[in-house]
């Protein structure tokens, strides 16, 4: 019985910590999706580069190992239209897993904030002369 308690309430604060994520950053939250057990959180955080208008995209994925556990055994970023040093994300996902996502969500912010723009735009240089 006492590792249903367990169980339960490492579900009650990984839930908790999406709902909370979900809500304090709102304005840059695009998308979360999760299993049912909370086992699996995808967070997809957007924001338009100001000087170029073009939407920079940042994708969280957390795997956690067991019903029981708190925090994640694996953290995959990725990023779209954004250049982030590889060092950077290291930090992050080494943040992510031994920290709660509610933690670690300023600097993830932050890092969006603060990347650089990639136009990835596929404009063609050819004629079309037939």
């Amino acid at each position: 019985m006492d590792n249903i308690g367990h169980i339960l309430n490492a579900y009650v604060q990984r839930k908790g910590e999406l709902d909370f994520v979900m809500k304090k950053y709102k304005e840059i939250i695009k998308s979360t999706t999760s299993n049912e057990s909370q086992t699996s959180v995808e967070v997809i955080l957007c924001q338009k580069d100001q000087p170029t208008g073009l939407e920079k995209e940042m994708c969280i994925y957390l795997v956690y190992p067991q019903l029981d556990s708190t925090l994640p055994e694996k953290a995959i970023i990725t990023t779209e239209k954004c250049l982030i040093a590889s060092q950077t994300v290291a930090s992050l996902r080494h943040e992510l897993l031994m920290l709660p996502l509610s933690s670690v969500m300023p600097a993830v912010v932050s890092t969006l904030e603060l990347s650089k723009v990639v136009n990835t735009s596929s404009e063609s240089d050819e004629d079309d002369d037939g």
